[in-house]
């Protein structure tokens, strides 16, 4: 059964993945910010699940990693998610004054936290695929 060790590694790598996917069409500095925001939410992510349904025995799962309920939340917020990370995106793209080959602090910022919140929700996936993939028991259906 995956630890939270794990789960950390597995979310902070599939969030970079995400944060990366997000600034796809960014020069380097920026999709760096991107990559670290990823990066830093999957690892939360990856750990969310138990930290909303702690684990106090190993058969612990029940709403918080339940495939309805989830997939139903998902389904609902998915639209508002990808509002804010287009509108991080949006922001992200605003003129600024600034010398040439000067880093935009506020193009990295908003990029960051969009990568931030793709990470986010590809951790929280992560630790359900590894938890139904990986543990002795799998994943209830409704709670």
């Amino acid at each position: 059964m995956p630890n939270g060790k794990l789960h950390k590694q597995v979310g902070g790598m599939t969030g970079a993945v995400c944060g990366a996917y997000v600034a796809r069409n960014e020069n380097t500095p920026y999709a760096i910010a991107a990559i670290l925001g990823g990066a830093l939410g999957g690892v939360v992510g990856g750990k969310l699940p138990d930290v909303i349904e702690p684990a106090v025995h190993p058969r612990h799962r029940s709403v918080a990693h339940a495939v309805v309920p989830m997939t139903t939340v998902g389904v609902a917020i998915y639209e508002r998610w990808r509002a804010g990370i287009q509108e991080c995106l949006r922001c992200a793209n605003l003129p600024v004054q600034q010398a040439r080959g000067e880093i935009n602090w506020n193009k990295a910022w908003h990029l960051f936290l969009a990568g931030l919140m793709a990470g986010l929700a590809g951790g929280y996936v992560s630790h359900l695929v590894m938890d139904a993939t990986m543990s002795k028991s799998s994943l209830p259906i409704f709670g």
